[in-house]
């Protein structure tokens, strides 16, 4: 796959941007959000930059600087319920939630797979 130029965005925008078909409409509005990708990524390599300048100038600490590139890891807990089934717990989008089980290896099971959707993205 290889990447496309600024010309050749142009062109495509220009092809398109007069055509009222719901096809050409798609792909104006796919060369907007590619825009908005391109000034997403301009501007975080900008602070990339500027964040280097000032380590380089010793600034910035390294541990602020590991919070801001590396994402905090996920946690559940699993801990027994006063029923005597097993809860998994966890947090997404800012709410506590939870699930039971009434094994102990199947309240594992799911928070294994909670953590691997995680690390995948999906959460």
């Amino acid at each position: 796959m290889s990447a496309l130029s600024e010309e050749h965005l142009d062109e495509l925008r220009a092809t398109y941007a007069g055509i009222d078909s719901p096809e050409a409409k798609a792909i104006v509005a796919l060369l907007g959000e590619v825009d908005a990708m391109d000034d997403a990524l301009h501007a975080s390599e900008n602070e990339v930059e500027s964040l280097q300048a000032q380590l380089a100038e010793g600034r910035v600490e390294v541990a602020r600087l590991r919070g801001l590139v590396e994402p905090k890891a996920p946690s559940a807990s699993i801990s027994r319920t006063t029923s005597g089934k097993w809860a998994v717990r966890w947090r997404a989008d800012g709410k506590q939630l939870s699930r039971t089980f009434e094994r102990r290896a199947h309240a594992e099971m799911f928070r294994a797979e909670l953590c691997g959707r995680w690390r995948g993205g999906a959460l």
